[in-house]
């Protein structure tokens, strides 16, 4: 019988060499691949009964606009910049998350813009190249919604990200749980994701065939309910 941490080690060994694998498909798509997936998951994502439900629900409990979290696409992840301004006539604020660093242990905080016409300078380059919220031109908020890029997404709610646990150790010290939503390309969804106690599980999953719920709902939350958001 494996010790508990001779079984992570060999789940991180999992996870590093399917990410190799991952990374190095996905970059190998082209740009027109990539357009097209995004331009139906975006479809999908505003024609959801579900996302419709969510929206009406938040609307009605949210302290002023619901807030959805979103990313800055790179290398070849899903695109739903598209959606932004259909979003924003809907009734949400737009956050984007920023990476920090919080009591050592890396970490995010999300910041919504101060206006759907919140291009850059509202916009930086942050760690790793990847593109972030200015804090000086953006607002600390706590989203209703996050949807998340990453590698690798199963029906049981796991998600292969980059190996920095942000999301993870964000959502984890959430008490007023978001909606989570990994945001996939079709070849990104598998059989099974290898995870660890420190994974945090998704909700749903969109792509460019629709959005789906995983096994992995959070306990007592009824199939309307809303979790609390605010902007400071």
């Amino acid at each position: 019988m494996p010790k508990p941490l001779e079984t992570e080690q060999s789940v991180i060994r999992q996870k590093q060499a399917l990410r190799q694998q991952l990374i190095a498909s996905r970059e190998s798509l082209s740009d027109t691949d990539v357009s097209q997936q995004s331009s139906q998951t975006v479809y999908h994502l505003l024609s959801s009964d579900l996302f419709q439900q969510w929206t009406s629900n938040l609307q009605k409990t949210a302290d002023g606009q619901p807030v959805i979290a979103l990313y800055w696409a790179m290398r070849q992840e899903v695109d739903l910049a598209s959606a932004w301004a259909t979003l924003v006539e809907r009734g949400w604020t737009l956050a984007f998350p920023k990476m920090i660093t919080y009591e050592g242990q890396d970490n995010l905080a999300f910041y919504a813009l101060r206006s759907e016409r919140d291009d850059p300078p509202a916009f930086i380059q942050g760690r790793f190249g990847v593109v972030e919220p200015d804090p000086n031109q953006t607002t600390l908020c706590t989203p209703n919604v996050i949807l998340l890029p990453g590698l690798a997404f199963d029906l049981q709610g796991n998600r292969l990200g980059w190996g920095k646990g942000y999301y993870d150790h964000y959502l984890s010290s959430q008490t007023n749980h978001p909606i989570t939503v990994g945001v996939a390309l079709p070849m990104q969804i598998l059989d099974h994701v290898p995870s660890t106690n420190h994974d945090y599980p998704l909700e749903y999953i969109l792509t460019a065939k629709g959005l789906i719920a995983t096994d992995r709902q959070m306990p007592n939350r009824p199939p309307d309910a809303t979790s609390n958001s605010h902007v400071n």
